[in-house]
């Protein structure tokens, strides 16, 4: 027997084969999906908690871009071409509907549940941002974990009141998809969506409701064939931030540091050699917090919404928050995008968007907010080789911190974030 390179029929040597993603598959699904649920609405000026009913289609679109110990990590997007929400308003035209006014500074307001008829708004929307992680203990059966966020525009105020009629969407759950033959897939899920205007004004009242859905999805199989693009393979990378950043409540300005370690694998959703896409996740093994700054109120200038919202939600703004012994926690990012363009020989510029979650020790970074912040990061920065699979990355990340208005306050911060790092492709 006799070793050597492979020829062709004219004894030229052959082409190198294709590599093979190492993210294993490509496969895309097409899903149509239809289901709603039941929850609340829940006014934080007022308090007041009323019943709520939300259904939505779903057009879905998504690919396989990387296989993490076993699961599949798919992303995608999603067109709400239908949602409805019905349920009692919390606010008629002329003011609180549990008062007829709105209440004074140092009084109570008077909130007995509002006695208003039933409303409907409808409208549309988009999920630019849908994540799911699949784990397949049989061919015919898939379970998963997912992520999503969006926005949905009603034809009046949402969540059920005079507000604004455009409203973030959030949601996370799990669910079962069953392989029934000829590329087609039942898909049943649960989750929890939260809606919200965001603060866009006074009140940011809340709708979370528990959803329930049924779909059927079409799938194409395939793997992606890279020849000789080793960076078309998964790539795991560690990375050291340090972020200063500032923030406002109950009148007063503070500021506010974030060190944090993070873990990021990621592969390729579209592109080649000279650019490409990446997507994956990001975790946040260690974070530390710290902040300055106080007394959050007390002091010439306050406006009358900070003390409003502050007396609504019971918050003692006379307190101290002044510098303080580290916060210590973590984090996960569920959805971590990479945009790559080389730029040489041995240098890539990218930027890239990230978002997720930050659980601290305590609440972040006033008392009164949350230790659970949702975070998401936009930046910039070079990757720059070092060897045939390791780059030295080095970054900028604006970051901002929020609970969502899920807490009594919502002092959110920007921080503005430098890195550096080190990636290996897998």
């Amino acid at each position: 027997a006799s070793t050597g390179s492979a020829t062709t029929a004219d004894g030229s040597p052959a082409a190198p084969p294709a590599a093979r993603d190492s993210s294993g598959f490509g496969t895309t699904q097409f899903s149509v999906v239809l289901g709603g649920g039941s929850g609340h609405v829940t006014s934080r000026f007022t308090g007041v908690s009323v019943p709520s009913h939300l259904t939505m289609l779903e057009l879905r679109w998504e690919r396989t871009v990387l296989r993490l110990a076993g699961l599949d990590l798919r992303y995608g997007a999603a067109l709400i071409p239908f949602a409805r929400l019905t349920g009692q308003e919390i606010r008629d035209a002329e003011g609180w509907s549990c008062g007829g006014v709105v209440p004074t500074l140092g009084a109570s307001p008077p909130c007995a549940r509002p006695q208003t008829p039933a409303r409907e708004a409808t409208g549309w929307g988009v999920i630019p941002v849908a994540v799911r992680l699949v784990l397949t203990p049989a061919p015919w059966i898939e379970l998963f974990a997912s992520a999503r966020a969006g926005i949905v525009d009603f034809d009046r105020g949402a969540p059920l009141a005079d507000r604004n009629a455009l409203a973030g969407l959030l949601g996370s759950g799990g669910g079962i998809a069953l392989n029934i033959g000829a590329g087609a897939v039942l898909v049943a899920e649960y989750d929890v969506l939260q809606m919200s205007n965001g603060g866009m004004k006074i009140d940011a009242p809340a709708m979370v409701t528990p959803s329930v859905r049924i779909g059927l999805a079409w799938r194409s199989m395939g793997q992606i064939a890279v020849a000789g693009d080793s960076s078309a393979r998964s790539r795991l990378a560690w990375n050291a931030f340090y972020g200063v950043g500032s923030f406002r409540s109950c009148g007063a300005d503070g500021t506010a540091s974030l060190a944090t370690i993070t873990v990021r694998r990621d592969g390729r959703l579209a592109g080649n050699d000279a650019a490409e896409l990446r997507i994956g996740i990001e975790a946040v093994p260690l974070a530390i917090a710290m902040r300055s700054g106080g007394p959050r109120y007390g002091r010439p200038g306050v406006g009358i919404a900070d003390a409003m919202v502050a007396h609504a939600v019971t918050v003692d703004c006379f307190s101290e928050w002044g510098a303080s012994i580290p916060d210590i926690g973590v984090g996960f990012s569920p959805v971590a995008m990479r945009g790559i363009f080389r730029s040489g020989a041995h240098t890539r510029g990218f930027i890239d968007l990230t978002g997720g979650v930050l659980l601290l020790t305590r609440d972040f970074p006033v008392p009164g907010s949350r230790g659970l912040n949702l975070v998401i990061g936009a930046g910039a920065g070079l990757e720059i080789a070092t060897g045939a699979a390791e780059r030295v990355v080095l970054g900028y990340r604006l970051q901002h911190v929020s609970n969502g208005y899920t807490g009594q306050l919502n002092p959110s911060v920007n921080l503005h974030s430098a890195y550096i790092g080190l990636s290996r492709t897998r």
